[in-house]
């Protein structure tokens, strides 16, 4: 997920409700007059008096170049003394040159050229930039009449931003003029002709606050999946605010929540959200909330209880509160939401949370914060929390009880329902109690404890040092299970249903985010791979240590395996079953070439089941093949894999780490530079093929191996350890790792006592590949 203002808005596409819309005049619109202000922006018009008539007039925003080669150019009035926006209705050109591999791969991917070479018809511009006066020194105005189509094009491109992704340009603009922040460009290309590669529009983002200051989005509105895909996006030196892109483009930080939730049997909810709030910057005057959509927002309250103006309208994606007065950076300001809605939906007598990220007002990307959390349900329904509880109590036929969270955690969530629990204790050191809906059995309840504990217990064992003393497993409807700090939402599917192999699988997943996410975090949508896959390789692990069960473990890899090679033909994996995929959505997908590891969630935005094949299956593919890169083979100890995860750990404790970060830890660990392996696994999508042939053959009253390997489908520098192992009639199994690097290498192995009775090559799964036998 991009960080940007706009661009994230956009990528998450969150959708909010509201409730305040106001029309007022916008002439002598002052700065100090919000309402004003925003009305003025909310009911924009056009200024014909500085239209213009363009010929060959170029516009350079970031990487993205726009030639107008010809038509006319209609700005919008000043609002408080600034024009921030345009629309032109004519004949023009795109252009932007991705600057890496990745990017102009997926470039490709949408648009079927590794640059952006696109002629537009009309284009739609928003800017609290510089852009309104450089067009403008080169023009001429004249007075036109304003055609249809430039008003068309205005209300298209707003209410597609508003219903669709959930973006209020208004309120966005709003949020840039009183701040003063680092301005932002907007760009929506609009083509008519079915010949052109986006049938509907072409966005372009600039935001110099951002880690990637450069976005590019394709959009099919008409659709029946109304998709909406990230053509690229990436890091600029064009125009950007190096401090601010650095620390993502956070103008604010909620460093600490104090929640009251009133909850009522439909679901219903009635929340104050009292926030600690530390601006980055001096003179801010708004602050933007994300929330879920179905909360409605009453008021927003100082912390002496004034009442301050907010801005949200419906189906907008945030709230912009503006301030009483202006920030100074690093001073905390406490504000207060009051807000209601549908916060649980009723499911056969169970209730699922309709989002565990949104029902309290968030800003930035996953930033920790900590949490004080006082429920207040009817008779004889049960809240089951994140935090420590610290206080239950009845008083007037309603339940209360008080949840502390003291160490700062990314996202805080619970359940709400009627439970029945079990608990159970692992080695007197960690309290687990498990609840499930009351149709379940203690057995059940006991067998999932029994997994999580074995889980737990095992990661303790090597990755070591969780932090707490207790831990919640809790029911939760709906096929999505998630691990945060301290409590897992397992799926009803897990305790309605026991599918060998799955259930274990996806508890041992859950189970170890509370390691990979929790106490080691990731720093951007590229690097959550260091959660999920990690995850996904941690639950095969414990099933192949913990239950002594080889033939489980491979029999995972195979199906990660089948799904990336061959996109679930032969079946579908474990994994994916869990995730609720079948063989027809593999079928259709892109596999593999939809985009390397690193891509993050940007890989499922064509076909969902994309982003779990590569960043949860490949990923942990990866991770296997360090695993027997540094495999003793001669006693088959993964001692220094397991002390590599480790120190991953270890180093990054209570911190969010970067792919370079873990980069980092493998090189020290194999004493070499480890970015050829990077680049070829998670910043690349090559898959080589081997083909090749064995012989065996006398030596000196022993054997040899004799092999010639054919490396295709990949680069010439591509490189990778292969695992060979030989089978002896006595039922010894030797194995080398050997290196394949170029188009062929012809090699032997041995001495070997006896005739070799069997030869492996890429044996254990060793490197994600085809292979053929001659």
């Amino acid at each position: 997920m991009n960080e940007s203002r706009l661009t994230a808005a956009i990528i998450v596409g969150w959708l909010l409700a509201a409730n305040y819309t106001t029309v007022l005049p916008q002439n002598g619109v002052h700065p100090d007059s919000p309402h004003l202000l925003y009305s003025a922006l909310q009911a924009i018009e056009f200024d014909v008096e500085s239209a213009a008539e363009v010929e060959n007039l170029s516009l350079k925003r970031g990487d993205g170049e726009f030639l107008f080669k010809r038509g006319k150019l209609f700005f919008f009035k000043p609002v408080a003394g600034k024009v921030t926006g345009a629309v032109f209705l004519g004949e023009g050109a795109f252009e932007l040159d991705p600057p890496d591999a990745i990017e102009r791969a997926q470039t490709a991917r949408f648009l079927g050229s590794d640059s952006v070479r696109e002629s537009f018809s009309a284009a739609y511009l928003r800017f609290t930039d510089s852009t309104a006066t450089q067009l403008s020194r080169k023009l001429t105005p004249g007075k036109f009449t304003l055609p249809a189509a430039a008003e068309r094009l205005h209300r298209s491109v707003s209410d597609f931003l508003l219903k669709e992704r959930h973006v209020n340009l208004a309120r966005l603009v709003l949020s840039e003029l009183l701040n003063d922040a680092s301005p932002f460009f907007f760009a929506a290309l609009e083509q008519k002709s079915v010949q052109y590669n986006f049938p509907k529009y072409l966005m372009y983002t600039l935001d110099p606050d951002a880690r990637e200051q450069v976005a590019l989005f394709q959009t099919f509105p008409h659709r029946a999946r109304k998709p909406f895909y990230t053509v690229c996006s990436f890091a600029s030196d064009a125009g950007v605010n190096q401090p601010a892109a650095a620390s993502g483009g956070h103008l604010w930080r909620v460093t600490h929540y104090e929640l009251q939730v009133t909850l009522k049997r439909n679901g219903q909810a009635r929340c104050r959200a009292t926030l600690n709030v530390i601006p980055a910057r001096d003179g801010l005057r708004v602050a933007t909330f994300d929330l879920l959509d179905e909360m409605e927002i009453d008021s927003v309250r100082t912390a002496a209880g004034d009442s301050l103006v907010f801005f949200r309208e419906e189906d907008d994606g945030g709230v912009a509160v503006v301030l009483d007065a202006p920030t100074q950076a690093g001073q905390a300001v406490a504000l207060s939401v009051y807000y209601h809605g549908r916060l649980f939906e009723e499911i056969g007598g169970n209730y699922l949370h309709r989002n565990k990220l949104l029902w309290y007002p968030r800003t930035g990307y996953l930033l920790p914060a900590t949490f004080d959390v006082t429920y207040t349900v009817p008779k004889g329904m049960q809240v089951v929390s994140g935090g420590r509880p610290v206080k239950k109590w009845r008083a007037d036929n309603l339940a209360h009880s008080r949840w502390l969270e003291s160490s700062p955690v990314d996202a805080f969530a619970f359940a709400f329902g009627r439970f029945d629990s079990t608990a159970v204790a692992l080695n007197d050191s960690l309290a687990i109690v498990v609840y499930s809906s009351k149709g379940h059995t203690k057995s059940v309840r006991e067998k999932v404890a029994e997994d999580v504990a074995g889980s737990f217990y095992f990661f303790e064992k090597i990755w070591r040092g969780y932090p707490r003393r207790h831990l919640t497993v809790v029911e939760t409807p709906g096929a999505t299970s998630n691990g945060f700090a301290g409590i897992l939402f397992l799926t009803r599917l897990t305790f309605d249903r026991n599918v060998a192999g799955v259930n274990e699988a996806l508890r041992a997943h859950e189970a170890s985010h509370l390691w990979w996410g929790n106490i080691v975090g990731w720093q951007t949508y590229r690097d959550q791979w260091l959660s999920e896959a990690f995850a996904e390789y941690s639950s095969a692990l414990m099933n192949q240590f913990l239950q002594e069960d080889d033939d489980r473990f491979f029999a995972v890899l195979d199906g990660w395996r089948n799904d990336l090679l061959h996109k679930g033909h032969i079946g579908v994996s474990v994994g994916l079953r869990r995730f609720g995929f079948s063989k027809a959505d593999l079928a259709q997908s892109d596999g593999l070439a939809a985009g390397p590891i690193w891509l993050g969630n940007r890989l499922g935005t064509k076909y969902p089941v994309d982003y779990f094949v590569n960043v949860y299956e490949k990923g942990a593919y990866v991770l296997h093949m360090l695993r027997l890169m540094l495999r003793d083979f001669e006693t088959g100890s993964d001692a220094r894999f397991l002390s590599l995860l480790a120190r991953f750990v270890d180093e990054y404790r209570g911190q969010k780490a970067s792919t370079s970060d873990f980069q980092r830890i493998v090189d020290a660990h194999l004493d070499q530079d480890m970015g050829w392996f990077f680049k070829q696994w998670v910043y690349g999508t090559d898959l080589p093929t081997y083909v090749y042939s064995d012989a065996i053959m006398p030596s000196n009253g022993g054997y040899l191996v004799a092999l010639e390997v054919e490396q295709k489908n990949v680069p010439d520098d591509f490189r990778a350890f292969v695992p060979v192992s030989v089978s002896l009639p006595s039922g010894q199994v030797k194995t080398e790792l050997v290196e394949i690097a170029g188009n062929s290498r012809a090699f032997k192995i041995g001495p070997f006592p006896e005739k070799p009775s069997r030869v492996e090559f890429n044996s254990y799964g060793g490197v994600l590949a085809r292979v053929k036998r001659k």
